[in-house]
């Protein structure tokens, strides 16, 4: 059975401090470059909406660190390779995929916000990664790193505060590169693990810039009530799926997103992946419904009326219905919600 060698974290942290700030300031520096790639795309692709070029980008720049992932586990087939030389092949797989990303991000910026000035491009690209570096248990970290970076000029905002996000971001890299140290196997896992990454990482980062006001309540609040809320919401996408005639492509690939966005365990998802192929109607706890707030709510109800279909059945119909009561929302704030997906569409 193939053993993990122990693993020389504080060596990798130190040498994460020595890359990573500089991988920031080159890819801003090209951020003109991006403005033009998305114009290009654009009219590459002129048919299509900012959600389908933002996954067009998503596609490209996934590819692309799956060749950079592949390429780092190389070392994995020598013989008597050293800590030395693994490490060094991994931050630079890890500096690579970075900057990949970030030139996502900053596409995105241009895709979903087209006036916005580019320093506070800049600045809404790092408030994201705070999201993605944060601990799990640390919410209140993001909110408050984030309202610091907020206060500041681009270039007003300290290098360490590039660094720190970006050391975490690159510790929880090399957990999940561990897959790399598996002999023969680590060049096809290891491009999986950064092609998977760059998609999750572009998933949410549509949702941060398609609406940056609400990603900030949904993740700048408690970990309770984050958990709280993303269990009522997937509990009320997965009975209004069960409620129609059959569950659609689209339907099932909405809640995989879900599932993979909210940062579910293993366990967690095949739970909810178990109770979807259940006939029974699970109803939405009390306790939770009191533990929300109306913007709590407001977000459930809309994530509920985006993946009903074109045509609701009855049963889907009457869901909605009763759900909007049971938070003590109006018909008002239905026709709201409807307008602004609506406007969004």
């Amino acid at each position: 059975m193939f053993k993990l060698p122990s693993i020389p974290w504080d060596e990798i942290e130190k040498q994460l401090e020595e890359r990573v700030g500089e991988v920031f300031l080159k890819v801003f520096e090209t951020i003109d470059d991006k403005e033009e790639e998305i114009k290009t795309l654009r009219k590459n692709f002129a048919s299509l909406n900012e959600k389908a070029l933002a996954d067009e980008v998503i596609k490209k720049a996934s590819q692309n660190t799956a060749v950079i992932g592949g390429a780092a586990a190389l070392p994995d087939l020598l013989p008597g390779i050293g800590w030395a030389a693994m490490i060094a092949s991994l931050i630079g797989d890890f500096c690579l995929t970075l900057r990949e990303e970030l030139g996502m991000l900053l596409q995105f910026s241009f895709l979903f916000d087209k006036d916005e000035d580019l320093q506070q491009r800049k600045k809404d690209v790092i408030s994201f990664l705070v999201f993605l570096s944060r601990d799990k248990d640390n919410n209140a970290f993001a909110k408050e790193v984030l309202e610091e970076i907020q206060q500041f000029q681009f270039d007003q905002i300290s290098k360490k505060i590039m660094i720190r996000i970006g050391v975490q971001l690159g510790l929880k890299f090399f957990r999940k590169k561990m897959v790399s140290f598996i002999p023969g196997l680590g060049i096809v896992l290891s491009g999986g693990v950064n092609y998977l990454g760059t998609r999750s990482v572009g998933s949410m980062g549509i949702k941060f810039f398609e609406n940056k006001a609400e990603f900030i309540r949904t993740h700048g609040q408690s970990s309770s009530n984050m958990e709280v809320t993303n269990r009522t919401t997937m509990q009320m996408v997965i009975n209004i799926v069960k409620m129609g005639s059959s569950i659609s492509d689209e339907q099932k690939n909405t809640i995989d997103s879900n599932l993979e966005f909210f940062g579910f365990s293993e366990e967690e998802v095949k739970s909810w992946n178990e109770e979807l192929q259940k006939d029974e109607i699970n109803p939405i706890a009390m306790k939770d419904i009191k533990a929300m707030t109306d913007e709590d709510k407001k977000y459930v109800l809309r994530q509920g009326l985006q993946i009903l279909p074109n045509n609701p059945h009855n049963r889907q119909r009457g869901y909605i219905d009763f759900i909007t009561r049971a938070f003590g929302l109006t018909p008002s704030d239905v026709n709201t919600i409807k307008k602004e997906i609506e406007d969004k569409a």
